[in-house]
């Protein structure tokens, strides 16, 4: 992981960057190029980048004439707005509707830039880790996710995954407690094709899945779930889950502190060998016998 006091780090925050990506979006939306859109406002190229990168502040009138100039609908301009006051804050707090993390659009962009990422999963798998089976059984019994909201939400989590398959895709190391392995989600053959799923992942080069196994000193600190992704040129981002929003950090204080609990996991769990062994031990004990028409569905990693 790398060390956030280096000369090279830019220094964006995450609150920054997403004001500045939403405005993109929105110029985008509008069909403007970056020049032109300067050229309307009175804006060099350079100011127009400098605010869409997240490396330079606008006042709350010059925002309102971007806005107005883009033709931004009063809901994203109120949003906009309200993340702009709040754009010096040491977190940033996206709410969302129960199961619907994966659509958070802040998590998909940091996500999908990451060098490095070190993930922590006490109850339930890592989501990019996740068969559609496995995953459509944790959103299908989380509260408050209506039974016809429950594919649109699996989509989004498979669609997550797809930085797994890119050229540059990030090194990973998943963190997994026993817990979340043996708690028989969807029953025999969900967990089982599971197990196998996990397998075959922790065996790709940038991926490695480690057990924290049962009895492992630390009941308190080991609960929960975290995420830290770590960047070429920004500050980390340290990423908490809840059930109706999501939590970003990229201060240096609670970043130290969860890589701290990074390096605590990585004394207690188990190594990568002894995790797979584990994975395909408890891949055996699901295993459902199943006819020629009942095979698992969706492993293919090609």
């Amino acid at each position: 992981m790398r060390d956030d006091r280096d000369s090279d780090v830019v220094r964006t925050s995450v609150h920054s960057r997403t004001f500045g990506e939403e405005l993109a979006r929105v110029r985008e939306h509008a069909h403007f190029r970056g020049k032109e859109l300067g050229e309307v406002l009175d804006w060099s190229p350079s100011r127009i980048s400098h605010v869409e990168h997240g490396s330079r502040g606008t006042s709350e009138a010059d925002l309102a004439y971007y806005l107005g100039m883009c033709g931004a609908d009063p809901h994203t301009t109120a949003r906009i707005m309200d993340l702009h006051k709040q754009i010096d804050n040491e977190y940033l707090i996206h709410n969302h509707e129960p199961g619907l993390p994966d659509e958070v659009r802040t998590l998909i962009r940091h996500e999908s830039v990451a060098t490095g990422i070190h993930h922590y999963e006490s109850m339930i798998l890592p989501g990019i880790l996740q068969t559609p089976d496995y995953a459509r059984a944790i959103i299908g019994s989380a509260i408050g996710v209506p039974a016809g909201g429950v594919e649109a939400r699996v989509q989004a989590r498979m669609d997550r995954q797809s930085m797994l398959h890119r050229a540059e895709a990030p090194t990973c190391v998943f963190y997994i407690h026993e817990a979340a392995l043996r708690n028989g989600a969807g029953g025999g053959r969900v967990m089982e094709d599971q197990m196998m799923h996990l397998v075959l992942l922790s065996n790709w080069r940038k991926i490695t899945i480690r057990v924290v196994p049962l009895g492992t000193p630390g009941a308190t600190w080991l609960r929960g779930q975290f995420m830290i992704m770590d960047y070429a040129r920004y500050r980390s981002v340290v990423y908490v889950e809840q059930e109706v929003s999501s939590l970003f950090l990229d201060e240096p204080t609670p970043v130290a502190t969860y890589r701290l609990m990074a390096e605590r996991l990585d004394e207690v769990a188990l190594n990568e060998e002894e995790s797979r062994s584990l994975l395909a031990d408890l891949g055996s004990e699901y295993y459902e016998p199943r006819g020629a028409d009942d095979r698992p569905g969706n492993l293919d990693l090609a």
